[in-house]
């Protein structure tokens, strides 16, 4: 029981916590989480040191916590919401990310190909709800206009509230 204390209060503390890194594109297919994504779908493969670092992760990466929770990264004026559904082998920071190409282009044109001062956070609420077990989950995606009424200022300002 203590140790199940210990870990959601540590889950709490990383993802109230605003993390920053770099963001690349890839090629989904079957991932570290266990689940086969296309290039249409909102997913993120986090640093490998972050996926085998996370509270609770074990051997086996299908049952790590950090699978399947939302994620929210932000570039300027753009966001977007994605599932943790792999593991950046290729990520050198701690909390760089591999995102889907479809997510990528909600930040920016792929023909950057890198994004710099990334900043993103793991949405707490993933971890109280079951994993997926669907191979495509639903993913939202936020405006990349920060004019008022969008769905980036609805966002800031429910977290100005919550702070």
């Amino acid at each position: 029981m203590l140790l199940r204390v210990v870990v959601v209060v540590f889950v709490f503390i990383l993802t109230a916590h605003a993390n920053t890194g770099e963001a690349t594109f890839f090629t989904p297919g079957l991932g570290a989480c266990g689940v086969e994504n296309t290039t249409n779908d909102f997913i993120v493969a986090v640093s490998a040191e972050f996926f085998d670092s996370f509270p609770g992760a074990t051997t086996n990466p299908n049952s790590n916590p950090i699978c399947n929770p939302r994620l929210t990264a932000h570039s300027g004026n753009a966001s977007v919401i994605v599932t943790v559904t792999d593991r950046c082998a290729g990520c050198e920071g701690q909390f760089d990310l591999d995102l889907s190409p479809v997510a990528f282009e909600q930040l920016a044109d792929p023909s950057i190909g890198r994004l710099f001062n990334v900043e993103w956070s793991l949405d707490s609420a993933g971890f109280t709800q079951r994993r997926s077990t669907s191979a495509n989950p639903v993913h939202v995606v936020s405006t990349r206009a920060s004019t008022p009424g969008t769905a980036v200022e609805h966002r800031m300002l429910r977290r100005r509230r919550e702070a």
